[in-house]
C-alpha cells in the first residue's frame, strides 16, 4: 500500500478575490486524498469564503501572517505550523509565500511567483526563487519572466491550469447577489481591487457601450483598497445613468459567471486564470493581449484580445456581439469546448500528483 504523503500548501493570499487563491484551492481538493494529505497557511485571507470551503473539504487552514520581511515572529509561527505539520513537500503559491520559504527545510516548490515587486521584497523573492527545488510555470510567459530574472530554466515544470465545468446556478440569486435587476445584461469584470487591476479602463469603456443597451450592468467583483476610489470615478462619469455595480469577492466565481454574457480581462499584467474561468463557464472573453491570456484565449475563435489599455477597442469588440446572439453563443462555446479539451481540471490535478511524487520519492 502507498504511504500518505503530507503536503503543505503556503498560500500568499487566499481571498476569493484573487484567481491564484481560486486555482490553489481546485488543485488542493481535487488531490487524491488516498495519497496525499494537505494542510494549507495562509499569509491573508485564512477566514475567507475561499479558506471556508478548503475546511468544508477536510483541507486544515492555518493562520500565518506575516507582517514584512523583518516580522521575525511571523516567520518564527510558520516555521513552527511547517514543522508541526511534518510536510514530504511545501508549495507556495505567489511572491509572498516564496520569500517567506527561510528556514523551512522541506523540498520547495512555487507556483504563481512571477511578477516579483519591487525593491527590498522583489530582491528577496527572487533569491529565494532561485534556490528553489522546482518552479511551477502555467504558461511559457510566466516562464519567461522567471527566466528573465535570473532563476535556473532546468528547474522549471510547466504544467497548464485547470478548470471544471461550473455548476447551473440560481440567475436570480446571483443576479440579487450582485446587486444588479432580474433583467440585467451583465459584464463581469474579476479582480482584487488594486491599482494595476485595468478597472478604471473597464468602467470607461462601459461607458462607450452603455447607451444603447438599457438592461446592461457592469458588474465589478473583487475586493481591495481601490473601491472608494473606483466608485467615485463611476459615478462623476455616469452621473446621470449609473449601472456599475461593486460586489464582494466570492469563492464561487465560476459559476456566478454563468449568468453574465461577457468577461472583460483587464488587468494590467493579465489574467489567464480569470480568462479561463470565463472560458469554462461558456462565457465569452474579451480582454488585452498580454502573453499569458493569449496562451489562454484563441483571439477570434474562442474569445477576442486587444492591445493593452485600448479601451475604446475593448468597447467596439463588444459593442457588434451585444446585438448579435449568435456570435456571441459561438464565442462562448468555442472558448468552453477549449477550456474542456486543453484545461481540464483532473488532467493539472494528476500532473500536480505527478510532480509531487518525483520531488518526494526516494
Amino acid at each position: 500500500m502507498t504511504a500518505l504523503k503530507s503536503l503543505f500548501y503556503l498560500a500568499s493570499d487566499l481571498s476569493p478575490g484573487n484567481s491564484a487563491a481560486r486555482h490553489l484551492a481546485r488543485i488542493a481538493m481535487g488531490l487524491n486524498r488516498e495519497r496525499f494529505q494537505v494542510q494549507v497557511g495562509a499569509l491573508a485571507g485564512s477566514d475567507s469564503p475561499l479558506a471556508d470551503d478548503l475546511r468544508a473539504a477536510a483541507i486544515p487552514v492555518h493562520a500565518v501572517p506575516i507582517r514584512n520581511a523583518l516580522d521575525w515572529s511571523g516567520q518564527r509561527r510558520l516555521r513552527n505550523t511547517v514543522a508541526n505539520a511534518k510536510p514530504a513537500l511545501v508549495h507556495a503559491w505567489g511572491a509572498r509565500a516564496a520569500r517567506s520559504l527561510t528556514g523551512i527545510p522541506a523540498v520547495a516548490l512555487v507556483s504563481d511567483a512571477s511578477f516579483a515587486p519591487p525593491g527590498l521584497n522583489g530582491w528577496w523573492t527572487v533569491r529565494r526563487l532561485r534556490r528553489c527545488n522546482r518552479i511551477v510555470t502555467s504558461t511559457w510567459a510566466e516562464g519567461e519572466r522567471y527566466h528573465r530574472r535570473g532563476v535556473p530554466t532546468e528547474r522549471f515544470t510547466r504544467i497548464a491550469p485547470g478548470v471544471a465545468p461550473p455548476k447551473a446556478p440560481n440567475r436570480e440569486l446571483i443576479l440579487k447577489e450582485l446587486g444588479v435587476p432580474a433583467n440585467a445584461r451583465l459584464i463581469v469584470v474579476a479582480a482584487d481591487l488594486e491599482v494595476d487591476a485595468g478597472l478604471k479602463s473597464a468602467i470607461w469603456a462601459f461607458d462607450l457601450v452603455r447607451y444603447e443597451f438599457p438592461e446592461l450592468h457592469l458588474a465589478i467583483v473583487g475586493d481591495g483598497p481601490e473601491r472608494e476610489s473606483l466608485q467615485d470615478f463611476a459615478r462623476a462619469l455616469m452621473f446621470d445613468d449609473l449601472r456599475v455595480r461593486f460586489a464582494s469577492a466570492r469563492a464561487d466565481l465560476a459559476d456566478a459567471l454563468t449568468v453574465a454574457e461577457f468577461a472583460w480581462v483587464t488587468h494590467e499584467r493579465g489574467d489567464h486564470l480569470f480568462a479561463l474561468e470565463a472560458m469554462a463557464a461558456g462565457v465569452p472573453v474579451i480582454g488585452w493581449n498580454q502573453p499569458s491570456v493569449a496562451e489562454v484565449v484563441e483571439d477570434g475563435r474562442s474569445g477576442l484580445l486587444v492591445d493593452l489599455h485600448d479601451r475604446a477597442q475593448l468597447a467596439a469588440k463588444t459593442y457588434p456581439l451585444l446585438t448579435d446572439a449568435a456570435a456571441r453563443s459561438a464565442l462562448g462555446t468555442a472558448g468552453r469546448e477549449r477550456a474542456a479539451d486543453r484545461f481540464p481540471l483532473a488532467r493539472a490535478v494528476e500532473h500536480f500528483e505527478a510532480l509531487y511524487d518525483e520531488l518526494t520519492d526516494p
